[in-house]
C-alpha cells in the first residue's frame, strides 16, 4: 500500500544562475595564470625613427 502522493509532471530543475559567476572566475583565473607563467608572450618590435626630429601633432577633426 503506497501512502505517498505522486506529483504529476514533476521534473528536476537545474539552477544555472551561478553558472555565469563560475565561468567569469574561471576565465579570469586562466587569464591571470597564463600571464604570470609567461609574461613575455607578446613581444612588440617597434620601429626606430631615422632622424631625431619631432613630428608636430595636428588635431584630428571628424565631421
Amino acid at each position: 500500500m503506497n501512502l505517498r502522493k505522486r506529483h504529476k509532471g514533476a521534473s528536476a530543475e537545474v539552477h544555472t544562475s551561478a553558472m555565469n559567476d563560475i565561468m567569469f572566475f574561471l576565465l579570469l583565473f586562466f587569464l591571470i595564470a597564463s600571464t604570470v607563467t609567461n609574461p613575455n608572450v607578446i613581444k612588440l618590435i617597434l620601429p626606430k625613427a631615422a632622424s631625431g626630429q619631432a613630428v608636430s601633432k595636428k588635431p584630428s577633426t571628424y565631421l
